[in-house]
């Protein structure tokens, strides 16, 4: 049975038979992932479950700062022709890069998170699957919408 989870403002499509609750908190078994991903703006749950993939091997909650970004066409910024994606996990010291295609699958995964700036200006990240296109990462503003910023970030 499928089901839908509103998890700070985002919608995680959810396999209820594979999940469990314990004093509150969502459980999944890492070999069968429970939540597919994040959908946004009527796109459609996919039925395929993501593999696991946590960056340099980590498991659990992870929260990661994107620093960079390479785009296919650095003539061609959109948040489409990101390829890769350098971050930092300050609380861990541990930095490294990831390919956008896997990186799209570890942030649909409620446990992980990520974001770019600091303070008043972090910005947190989702995915985005608009339909008939591939899924792709993008900025979110609490108070606006989508932004631009991920555009904006040094390229590596």
């Amino acid at each position: 049975m499928i089901g839908f989870a509103l998890i700070d403002g985002l919608t995680f499509a959810v396999d209820l038979s594979l999940v469990s609750v314990a004093h509150g908190i969502l459980r999944m078994p890492l070999d069968k992932p429970a939540i597919s991903r994040v959908h946004v703006g009527g796109s459609r749950p996919s039925t395929k479950p993501a593999p696991v993939f946590l960056p340099n091997g980590e498991t659990g909650f992870m929260a990661i700062e994107i620093t960079h970004v390479r785009f296919a066409n650095p003539e061609r910024k959109s948040h489409e022709t990101i390829t890769h994606f350098k971050w930092k996990n300050v609380e861990k010291r541990s930095t490294g890069d990831r390919e956008a295609e896997s990186m799209v699958i570890w942030l649909g995964y409620p446990s992980n998170t990520a974001y770019i700036g600091t303070g008043s200006d972090r910005r947190y990240l989702a995915v985005v699957e608009p339909r008939g296109e591939s899924a792709h990462i993008r900025a979110h503003h609490d108070d606006n919408g989508w932004s631009d910023d991920l555009l904006e970030l040094p390229e590596f």
